[in-house]
C-alpha cells in the first residue's frame, strides 16, 4: 500500500484489494446474518405472544370444562337423592296400597263369613 502525504488518492496492489474484496464480502455476509437474526427475534417474540394467547384461551376453556363438570356432578348427586327420596315414598306407597288391600279383603271376607 502506498501513501503520499502529498495527495489523497491511495492506491492498492492485487494482493490488497483481494484482502479488501474479501473483508467486504465478509462484512456482507455479517450484515445479512444480522438482518436474518433479528428476523428470528421477531418471529420468536411473535410466535412467544401467540402461543401464550393460546395457553390463555386453553385455560379459560378447562376453567368452563370444569364448572361444567362440577355442575353435572351436583346435578348428579340432586338426581340419586330425588330418586331414592322417590323409591322411598314408593315402598310407603306400597305398604299402605297392601295395607288398604288386606283390610278390604278381610273386611269382605268377615261380610262373608258373618252373614
Amino acid at each position: 500500500m502506498q501513501d503520499s502525504h502529498k495527495d489523497s488518492t491511495i492506491c492498492f496492489n492485487q494482493e490488497e484489494l483481494r484482502v479488501i474484496s474479501l473483508k467486504l464480502i465478509g462484512a456482507n455476509e455479517c450484515d445479512t446474518l444480522l438482518k436474518i437474526s433479528e428476523k428470528l427475534g421477531q418471529y420468536k417474540d411473535s410466535t412467544i405472544v401467540a402461543q401464550s394467547n393460546i395457553i390463555s384461551k386453553q385455560e379459560i376453556q378447562l376453567a368452563i370444562y370444569d364448572t361444567i363438570v362440577n355442575k353435572q356432578a351436583d346435578q348428579i348427586e340432586y338426581l340419586g337423592t330425588s330418586l331414592e327420596e322417590s323409591n322411598n315414598k314408593l315402598k310407603v306407597f306400597k305398604v299402605a296400597f297392601y295395607a288398604a288391600a288386606s283390610a278390604f279383603a278381610l273386611s269382605l271376607l268377615y261380610i262373608a263369613l258373618g252373614s
